[in-house]
């Protein structure tokens, strides 16, 4: 009988000993979700500024250069994109693309600006104050 005995509480412990694993592997199931969340989000921030960061290079090089540049491969490669395209004119839509992210921005190139305001041929004296 003696033998039995210790038999069923090494049953009994076991099976304590399972139920509290299955209780503690169900509460990390919930706590692996949310850091797989947290990873997701935290890659689709990071894509976001890279493409922001892919619009503001072709941005620079047009206010740079006061066109679009012809050729963005090295804002490309620096942001790691898959794709930066815009459209000429002069109201060009620039779209940078990573993953499966998809940024759109509108750059306004200035007209060519002719003669100002006031246009003379001679001296010109101007009298007042602000």
């Amino acid at each position: 009988m003696r033998n039995q005995q210790g038999a069923a509480a090494l049953l009994v412990v076991s099976v304590l000993l399972v139920a509290a694993l299955m209780m503690s592997l169900g509460s990390y199931k919930s706590l692996f979700y949310q850091i797989k969340r947290a990873n997701n989000q935290i890659e689709s921030r990071q894509e976001h500024w890279r493409a922001e960061g892919g619009l503001e290079c072709v941005y620079s090089k047009t206010k740079l250069n006061k066109e679009l540049p012809t050729n963005v491969n090295d804002c490309i490669t620096a942001m790691g994109l898959d794709a930066l395209t815009f459209s000429s004119g002069p109201s060009s839509l620039v779209t940078s693309t990573i993953g499966h992210r998809e940024t759109k921005k509108t750059i306004k190139l200035p007209s060519s600006s002719g003669a100002g305001a006031i246009k003379s041929k001679s001296d010109l004296v101007i009298n007042g104050s602000y």
